[in-house]
């Protein structure tokens, strides 16, 4: 996968801290979407020549966590706490042809939950957004 994000993101830099296997628990197509997913939106949401992507995985016996964090425009605040909801779009002036259709992240999280993880986002406007993910390992 990694091959994959590094053509994703173009001119922008990509830092990768991340066990290269996961355990066998982890559906790893459903996992992969779910990378992609917020991998996607970091490249959309930054600068294609300044921009930097971090992709910071961690597992230990109990559980595995990821972090997609970017340097990007950020996210307003009163905005967060509707990113998962369906359709939703924190920028209504986004057309379909650039935004997509505010799936991506609805989707993400429910395939997250229905693993029994859960999904948060940090951002800051002018700082950037980070997503973390945390699954449980059975």
């Amino acid at each position: 996968m990694k091959p994959q994000l590094i053509l994703l993101a173009g001119n922008r830099k990509v830092l990768f801290d991340f066990p290269s296997r996961l355990p066998s628990d982890i559906n790893k197509d459903q996992f992969k979407q779910v990378v992609l997913n917020l991998f996607s939106n970091a490249v959309q949401h930054t600068n294609p020549t300044t921009g930097v992507i971090q992709v910071i995985g961690k597992i230990n016996e109990k559980e595995l966590s990821l972090i997609i964090q970017d340097n990007g425009h950020g996210i307003p605040q009163e905005h967060l706490p509707h990113l998962f909801e369906r359709f939703y779009k924190a920028d209504a002036s986004r057309s379909r042809a650039y935004g997509g259709a505010g799936l991506g992240l609805a989707i993400s999280a429910s395939i997250i939950e229905l693993h029994g993880g859960k999904i948060h986002v940090e951002s800051k406007l002018n700082a950037g957004t980070a997503f973390e993910i945390v699954l449980p390992l059975t």
